[in-house]
């Protein structure tokens, strides 16, 4: 693809990047004139050979230790030390955007864990990023995500349970479902999960053989680490992975059933343009758009339905065989 150059601070910072990973990967170094052919054929090629010079100096100000012998030929000389010159401005505009997809849990563990490693994998880059060029790198992709959760008075009790799946032991957590009374039981942690804009326990209750079961993270008013340790069952995991395959969203209840819901043909754009289960298939017929799937038919997949009001016009199901 052919671009047109330009002088922004962003055009001089892909160029850099792309130099420093050029020369990363060249162990026996190239000529200033085939250094800028691989330049141009990613449409940054330097306008003069000064300015390719100059970021030759600025490379080796920022710790790369360029060389130049007898051949011309430009060598880096720590090529070894340096094993994060290779990313290219696309790679951390994408980590950029991973920072971004996880503000929902802003003030917990796990989005201070993300920030952590995002700043350590750009840090240890040795391309003189300023602030100012990660902050405009960041704000070239825009990630909406909505309204958000607080999770920050969960920030202790998100340590606990991260605690207990990392560590394989028992966790008692104290609960709370809207109108009922708090409860009380112990649990073997298998995995946090996130979905939408909510993070769930997946474990397995204790003495309990109905398998592994989501608790919403937000419900949980105590958590208490324990000392005993359990083995994960991988049946188990493979058995939830299984069944979540047929799921519409993310909790496993009701039957497995084939479903054709009848809606009125002004929504078939919508019903064509998303994918609300991967094994949905859409008809047109004369009168109406018929979206079919084969989910469990569970309270989240019928609040769904019912979401669409008037514009349902029918559902049918027959019980499907796993």
């Amino acid at each position: 693809m052919n671009r047109k150059a330009n002088k922004s601070p962003n055009s001089q910072l892909r160029r850099y990047i792309a130099l420093a990973r050029i020369l990363t990967r060249n162990r026996f170094g190239l000529t200033k004139e085939e250094i800028i052919e691989k330049l141009r054929k990613e449409d940054i090629a330097p306008p003069s050979h000064r300015t390719f010079q100059r970021d030759i100096e600025e490379l080796r100000m920022s710790g790369y230790d360029i060389s130049c012998g007898d051949e011309y030929r430009y060598k880096l000389e720590n090529r070894e030390e340096i094993v994060s010159g290779a990313f290219s401005l696309e790679e951390i505009q994408a980590l950029q955007m991973c920072r971004d997809l996880f503000t929902y849990f802003d003030g917990t563990h796990l989005k201070d864990s993300i920030d952590s490693a995002i700043n350590a994998v750009i840090g240890s880059q040795k391309t003189p990023f300023r602030k100012e060029d990660l902050e405009e790198i960041r704000q070239n992709f825009m990630v909406h995500l909505g309204w958000r959760r607080d999770f920050l008075d969960k920030r202790e009790l998100l340590d606990s349970v991260a605690y207990g799946v990392n560590s394989s032991t028992k966790l008692k957590i104290s609960y709370k479902k809207p109108n009922h009374e708090i409860q009380t039981v112990t649990v073997e942690p298998y995995r946090i999960a996130l979905y939408h804009d909510s993070l769930y326990l997946l474990a397995k209750k204790e003495n309990s053989s109905r398998g592994l079961h989501l608790y919403h993270i937000s419900r949980f008013e105590e958590v208490v680490e324990t000392s005993e340790e359990f083995v994960k069952e991988n049946r188990l995991v493979r058995e939830y992975e299984e069944k979540l395959s047929h799921c519409f969203g993310i909790f496993i209840d009701g039957d497995l059933c084939d479903i054709e819901i009848k809606f009125d043909k002004s929504v078939e754009y919508m019903l064509r343009e998303r994918l609300w289960h991967g094994s949905q298939t859409v008809e047109t017929k004369e009168n109406c758009v018929i979206l079919k799937l084969r989910v469990y038919k569970s309270g989240e997949f019928m609040a769904w339905v019912k979401g669409w009001g008037d514009l349902v016009k029918g559902i049918s199901s027959s019980k499907a065989t796993p």
